[in-house]
């Protein structure tokens, strides 16, 4: 094998910069690890004003904050529930990855950034609040930058403090759903031992809600995913997985969201980016309108009172009775029916129709295209007619 003069001063310079790194790498975790953790009477650290004391190189306060090299501050494995237990892989979601890019540039200008809260155990600095913040300073410092305005405070409360700050102080990025319902379930596993009425209480919110926050820590990566990117809200989450399961629920979301992609692409004339969200109706049942709905139980039950009054006694040896209905009982229920029928008719158009736009995107225009284009509540509503209206219909067949 030959090497000509460039290749080789290529590989030495390739060498070299890969060295560097190493070394920046290197010099980094060994100054991190130097730092006293002791008084000079051997009793760990208590606060962060003898941590500034015994290590005046990493260390200084101005009143009661502190700057401290971010090198030496330490991360507590999974303390921050904004992770959703997805760990590290957290801070690489692009908007959580763009909003660290954002709070380094901020400290590289100098720029005035909100305090992170620090707390000594054993003499040594652990990160509390301002988790990205301290990564974004981190990442500047690994690019060569001297970061002067990573400002700490002092955090002093135990660990059910500490969630209880997460849930009411934080100021960067909001508080998924998801990180909410590990906040909640730490409350109440572990830490104070709080019931979810007391939560709820604190929180201003119901138990239900508490307790359907917590559900989301129960469900797969993808769908804790979907809930963080905001496309689609996690009530909705969680009634697809009653309805359908999480498999399915996984499935349906991706497909949506396919869906209104594809459709965003082949719009021409729209240029600002779609709004990638599924919607509760996507999969609902279509609804019976209230009016619809009243008009149906007030007949119901003028039909059952007539009804019943027949039928006091049935011989057990007959199998059919013969009743008798008024005009009036039977014109209402004509009526009633004739009323269902049409409020049937329109769905299935508005289904037909969402088909129908889904078809026109749909490289192959055939009818199996457009039924697949429609959602799960339109198939079915294309294939069977609603369900809503199943038991109402059952008994004024027997009229029409």
């Amino acid at each position: 094998m030959k090497f000509t003069p460039n290749s080789l001063r290529y590989a030495f310079a390739i060498v070299e910069l890969v060295d560097s790194d190493a070394e920046m790498e290197n010099r980094m975790i060994g100054e991190a690890s130097i730092f006293n953790t002791k008084t000079s009477s051997g009793r760990y650290i208590r606060n962060l004003r003898e941590f500034g004391t015994n290590n005046h190189d990493r260390c200084s306060t101005a009143n009661m904050a502190f700057y401290i090299d971010p090198l030496i501050i330490k991360v507590t494995p999974g303390f921050n529930t904004r992770e959703m237990g997805m760990g590290d892989d957290y801070y690489l979601l692009p908007e959580v990855a763009a909003h660290i890019e954002h709070i380094k540039d901020a400290y590289i200008r100098g720029e005035e950034i909100d305090p992170v809260k620090v707390q000594l155990i054993d003499g040594e600095p652990f990160i509390r609040q301002g988790h990205c913040r301290l990564r974004a300073a981190k990442q500047a410092i690994a690019e060569g930058h001297s970061v002067e305005n990573f400002i700490c405070l002092e955090f002093t409360g135990d660990e059910l403090h500490a969630e209880l700050q997460t849930l009411s102080g934080n100021k960067g990025l909001p508080l998924s759903p998801v990180a909410i319902g590990e906040s909640y379930k730490r409350l109440t596993t572990g830490l104070g031992g709080w019931s979810t009425e007391r939560v709820a209480q604190h929180q201003g919110v119901s138990a239900v809600t508490v307790t359907n926050y917590i559900r989301l820590t129960t469900l797969p990566l993808e769908l804790k995913k979907y809930i963080h990117a905001d496309n689609v809200s996690y009530t909705t989450v969680l009634e697809m997985v009653d309805q359908l399961g999480t498999t399915e629920a996984i499935a349906f979301i991706k497909n949506e969201l396919a869906s209104i992609m594809a459709s965003h692409k082949r719009a021409k004339a729209s240029s600002t980016p779609p709004v990638l969200r599924v919607k509760p109706s996507s999969f609902k049942e279509p609804r019976v309108p209230p009016k619809l709905a009243t008009r149906a139980v007030e007949g119901l039950k003028h039909f059952c009172t007539n009804l019943c009054e027949q039928l006091i006694e049935i011989p057990e040896d007959q199998d059919e009775v013969t009743v008798k209905l008024d005009r009036a009982t039977i014109e209402m229920l004509l009526t009633l029916k004739e009323d269902i029928s049409k409020t049937e008719q329109k769905q299935l158009r508005r289904a037909n129709k969402r088909a129908g736009n889904n078809d026109k995107n749909s490289p192959n225009n055939s009818d199996e295209n457009s039924r697949a284009g429609a959602t799960s509540s339109d198939q079915k509503m294309l294939e069977t007619g609603s369900p809503e209206y199943s038991g109402v219909n059952a008994v004024l067949n027997k009229v029409g």
